[in-house]
């Protein structure tokens, strides 16, 4: 029973690791290729266009996580229905905030930059950078519905043939447009917008092969559960702007201890995604499992493979860190060989070692949430815990670069000591919350 169970978890785990650790190395790859250049500039600039860039698509990663949740649970009940009228509801939606963001951008794009406190060289080519990705946003919303609507159905695959394919191709692109034709930051900027058209062809292939298995035809109702998706994705897009506020501000206040500490905090946080994307790989599983066996009233197996995901997820949170401990500095010359960049780097390493430590429960119960339907529960917690970082930064503003830090260090301590105390309280109740309310979003 413990050897099928740790294989299901691997099932959709295995997959999303690579899928994740994909992401990361794009990252690794624009910085490592933008930092062997002469100047910081492009790595700055590129560094605060990225910043921005996540609030307006990382800020809509709603559409990924909400539909993960709803799908898996229909799935779970056998709701062809609702799974027909997830899909087409998602991309809608996709569709109508990608139109509104880019119809907006002439208003806020300028503004935005000039916010984040950086020279003027560095702001101009990262408003140029910023203006060329934003084309590529109908694409990244779509495959957001798709790769969450694929998932929430338990096929993983999927999600990686469409990430890894897409995140090649801009590999690619990057060594072609930025060290072949000397492009710089623009050029990593154009091979993104190229791969992420392709990344949305390779999902729409998916989508198409499962409405022809599953016989998926038009929703009868077209109206119904468009409150329960309102209701989930506005709690989750609050939470995620949350975040994403925390992150921008800890890359406006590198930007404000100096052009050095903004370059040094982008190679480090590239370490730090990479364990975030290796660590969610287990929480996307606990997502589909979690919202599968809760949709089927499965209570012995929730509990059991949600368990195992979280089993594994601790394990790797462990090597990460022991990695990160050992070889660091070793990873760290990867990225540039400018050695005032690299001493800022290594001063701030042992804070990047902690990291998968102290928040480990909080991606995995994050996971947990979404399967469950707390969405108004992640947007609370998320709410306090940036008010805790925050105040540790006023106080600790004094250290500079490692206050900067301990302040990011206490949002995600703060979150996974948060969400364990609400989990000890809601989980007795999220299958008999499933029994009266059918697949409604709980909070």
């Amino acid at each position: 029973m413990i050897t099928k169970t740790h294989r299901s978890v691997w099932a959709l785990a295995g997959p999303m690791l690579v899928t994740n650790l994909s992401i990361p190395l794009l990252g690794f790859v624009d910085t490592a290729v933008l930092g062997h250049l002469d100047a910081p500039t492009d790595l700055a600039a590129v560094a605060l266009a990225t910043a921005i860039l996540s609030f307006v698509y990382w800020g809509f990663g709603f559409l990924r996580m909400g539909t993960t949740g709803l799908t898996a649970n229909a799935f779970g009940a056998n709701n062809n229905e609702q799974l027909s009228r997830l899909i087409m509801q998602g991309l809608c939606l996709a569709l109508l905030i990608s139109t509104v963001v880019l119809l907006s951008q002439w208003l806020w794009r300028s503004p935005a930059i000039s916010a984040m406190g950086a020279n003027s060289a560095t702001s101009a080519i990262a408003n140029n950078y910023l203006a060329i990705r934003l084309f590529s946003m109908p694409a990244v919303l779509a495959t957001y519905v798709a790769v969450g609507w694929l998932l929430g159905i338990g096929n993983a695959k999927a999600t990686l043939v469409i990430a890894v394919g897409t995140n090649l191709l801009n590999i690619l692109g990057d060594l072609i447009f930025v060290l072949v034709f000397g492009w710089g930051a623009e050029g990593a900027a154009l091979a993104s917008v190229i791969a992420e058209y392709v990344g949305v062809l390779i999902a729409a292939a998916y989508l198409l092969h499962y409405r022809r298995k599953f016989q998926l035809a038009q929703p009868k109702n077209w109206l119904a559960g468009w409150r329960q998706l309102i209701q989930a994705n506005s709690a989750l897009f609050v939470r995620t702007l949350l975040l994403l506020f925390a992150i921008a501000f800890f890359t406006s206040q590198g930007a404000r201890l100096g052009e050095l500490t903004l370059a040094a905090n982008a190679i480090l946080y590239q370490l730090v995604a990479a364990s975030a994307f290796a660590l969610d790989a287990f929480a996307h599983a606990t997502e589909s499992l979690a919202g599968r066996f809760i949709g089927n009233k499965d209570q012995r197996a929730f509990r059991t493979h949600t368990g195992a995901a979280l089993v594994w997820a601790l394990v790797c949170a462990l090597i990460i860190s022991l990695v990160y401990y050992l070889a660091g500095s070793e990873i760290l010359n990867l990225f540039t060989q400018q050695a005032d960049i690299l001493e800022v780097a290594n001063e701030a390493l042992p804070w990047v070692v902690l990291i998968p430590l102290v928040s480990i429960l909080s991606y995995q119960l994050d996971g947990l949430y979404i399967g469950a339907g707390e969405y108004a529960a992640m947007r609370n917690i998320m709410i306090v815990s940036v008010i805790i970082y925050l105040s540790v930064f006023y106080v600790s503003q004094t250290w500079g670069n490692d206050g900067l830090w301990l302040a990011f260090i206490a949002l995600n301590a703060s979150r996974s000591a948060l969400m364990t105390g609400h989990w000890l309280k809601a989980r007795q109740r999220w299958f008999f919350v499933a029994e009266g309310r059918g697949l409604r979003a709980k909070g």
